[in-house]
């Protein structure tokens, strides 16, 4: 069975029209369709020539309509088609897209859990020595001695404790000698100021402690985000005498009471000690009264 563009020659429509018409024009004597008239028709020939004509043109204009149909036929296919691959090539971009982001993610992901599983075994590390210390303190044992004290629940809870607070502690700065300031942006300030001195710019939050009075420079906690931090600025914290703004400005670590207590006794031993023995040099390190003789630098 042939096609209709077989049947209606779909091929020569274009050609057989173009003939079609110029043999008409040719017969009615005038060179364009707009200016055939009925007159020039009548003098074309008789009836019987004439409906020979009419029987071609209609033959020619079904062809031609069956073309048009069969153009729009094959548009509307293409257009669907079109549609399709559209479809199909946003689909593959998504999914390509998505596996993108899945190995953007991955990565991020690792550097991220790299970073919290460094961050917990600090952590832990802190706490176990800071549990250790306690428990030493409890039992009064040192470090590879064994007191045989069996902990009462009562016992475990007050170092869990112990240690809990210590931890949160070890995260804190002190600073003491900070001039008071007019607001809390202006304090925030300050301190972001002596911590870039040091070359250190951390996250921080910074108080004052204790009600406001004339004439006293209230001390300040500064809490960082981790114990290392707080570690690195202390240790670079002797540096600040020789600035101008924060040469009489001290930091030590955040204490408990009893720390407190214990760190208010060594001062005054110290300073006990530095009127009793002129001659030597004395400081506080680990906790201990240490002498040395100026000269000789022997304990």
């Amino acid at each position: 069975m042939c096609t209709a563009a077989e049947k209606y020659k779909f091929s020569e429509v274009e050609s057989d029209g173009k003939t079609f018409i110029d043999d008409l024009l040719e017969k009615f004597k005038v060179h364009r369709v707009e200016n055939v008239k009925t007159d020039s028709v009548m003098r074309a020939g008789n009836k019987d020539v004439m409906a020979n004509h009419l029987v071609s043109a209609l033959v020619l204009i079904e062809r031609q309509h069956n073309w048009i149909i069969n153009q729009r036929i094959q548009t509307d296919g293409f257009k669907d088609e079109i549609i399709s691959l559209q479809r199909s090539l946003v689909k593959a971009q998504h999914s390509q897209v998505q596996a993108i982001r899945k190995g953007i993610c991955e990565e991020v992901f690792d550097v991220v859990d790299d970073v919290v599983r460094e961050s917990v075994k600090e952590s832990i590390n802190e706490s176990v020595r800071s549990y250790s210390d306690v428990v030493q303190a409890e039992t009064g044992s040192g470090a590879g001695q064994s007191s045989g004290t069996v902990f009462t629940p009562e016992t475990l809870k007050r170092v869990v404790k112990e240690v809990a607070v210590k931890e949160e502690l070890s995260r804190n700065v002190m600073m003491f000698g900070l001039p008071e300031e007019e607001n809390d942006e202006t304090l925030q300030e300050s301190v972001g100021e002596a911590f870039q001195l040091l070359g250190e710019k951390p996250k921080f939050e910074a108080v004052r402690l204790g009600k406001k009075k004339d004439s006293v420079m209230r001390p300040v906690r500064v809490v960082l985000s981790s114990a290392q931090t707080a570690r690195n600025i202390i240790g670079k914290s002797r540096n600040l005498r020789h600035t101008a703004k924060f040469k009489k400005v001290f930091l030590s670590p955040d204490r408990t009471v009893e720390e407190r207590e214990k760190q208010k006794r060594l001062v005054l031993e110290l300073k006990n000690k530095m009127e009793e023995e002129p001659e030597s040099k004395h400081f506080i390190r680990n906790g201990q009264i240490i002498s040395t003789n100026r000269n000789s630098g022997t304990t």
